[in-house]
């Protein structure tokens, strides 16, 4: 999101603003969750952090109106992880927006509905009605979790899951940047942290960096800083040296939770990588080696959780309809 007095951009045209100017520019709006008002204003008034989030969710709802003139109604899906404040700030913010929330659906529970819909569709009803366990490991830009979700028949219920919200991908991002520039510091001897400038060009410059290492192995990338440049890389197998601990969350939480459950991995019978997961080589291998190699290994994109939600709304959605896939509490 920009704001510049009354002046408001949401998603790419905020993305060009930022450039030339930072400062006016607001992301991961669901960190600041629990504030009564936010430091900076927005829109020319001080809000509380809902309204921006409610900016954004109102932007999506303009956008499905073009193709369902009448969408007033949403499932939105949440991290598991997240506490009852975070689920009654995400539900107050879909009522300013004008959004009529149906249902605040677990993420993990949304990657399994996805999955198992494209299987049922795959197997053409045959051989569907096994119960199964899927190990949901997500690492996007809101949290870090990994969960335990049961499928059974056309019933699919969260178990249990252990993450956190503070340290998605965002917080990736934050830690290189600060790396980035502790050792820009340290070359060029003056202090850059007060430089709104260069601290949101290395910002930038960092989240375009992991952005396309989706695609590469490794992504060079160049600060420039009064005329001289720092050069340095990001390489998928090598990601440590620049977000530390960050790297073993999903194995540590996957960890965690078998344990926490009395979960024996072999029991598992699918791993289902939400988000940044499913393209760090790191993660990926520490999971199966977790697991074991009978789990057989997906990947879940965004559209695919986004599916998930629309899969759950066909089953909320009236007339009542018990006969296809939905989650259960």
């Amino acid at each position: 999101l920009y704001s510049d007095g009354e002046s408001i951009a949401i998603g790419s045209q905020a993305v060009d603003l930022r450039v030339q100017k930072p400062e006016c520019i607001f992301h991961g709006m669901q960190r600041w969750y629990g504030l009564p008002l936010l430091e900076r204003p927005f829109g020319g008034r001080q809000v509380p952090p809902e309204v921006l989030v409610a900016c954004v969710v109102r932007q999506m709802m303009v956008a499905a109106r073009h193709e369902l003139p009448n969408a007033s109604h949403a499932v939105v899906t949440v991290p598991a992880c997240y506490d009852q404040m975070h689920r009654l700030c995400t539900k107050v913010a879909c009522s300013i927006a004008g959004v009529e929330i149906l249902q605040l659906l677990d993420k993990p529970v949304a990657a399994s509905l996805a999955h198992n819909e494209i299987e049922v569709r795959l197997a053409k009803g045959i051989g569907t009605a096994v119960a199964k366990k899927h190990l949901v490991v997500m690492l996007n830009g809101a949290a870090c979790e990994s969960a335990l979700v049961r499928v059974d028949g056309n019933e699919i219920q969260l178990q249990a899951a252990e993450g956190d919200w503070r340290r998605g991908f965002v917080r990736w991002h934050d830690r290189a940047a600060k790396k980035v520039a502790m050792l820009i510091e340290q070359k060029f001897g003056r202090s850059i942290r007060d430089d709104r400038q260069i601290a949101s060009r290395i910002q930038r410059t960092l989240e375009r960096a992991f952005e396309k290492l989706r695609f590469v192995s490794s992504v060079p990338f160049i600060v420039e800083v009064d005329g001289e440049r720092f050069e340095n890389k990001l390489d998928r197998d090598n990601l440590a040296e620049w977000v530390d601990d960050l790297v073993f969350d999903c194995g540590n939480f996957t960890k965690r939770l078998l344990e926490r459950t009395n979960t024996d991995p072999k029991s598992i019978d699918s791993i289902l990588l939400v988000g940044a997961a499913c393209w760090i080589p790191a993660i990926r291998s520490e999971i199966q080696a977790i697991v074991g190699k009978q789990a057989k290994i997906s990947d879940i994109s965004s559209a695919d959780l986004a599916r998930g939600a629309a899969v759950q709304s066909h089953y909320l959605m009236p007339p009542a309809k018990s006969d296809v896939p939905h989650a259960i509490s």
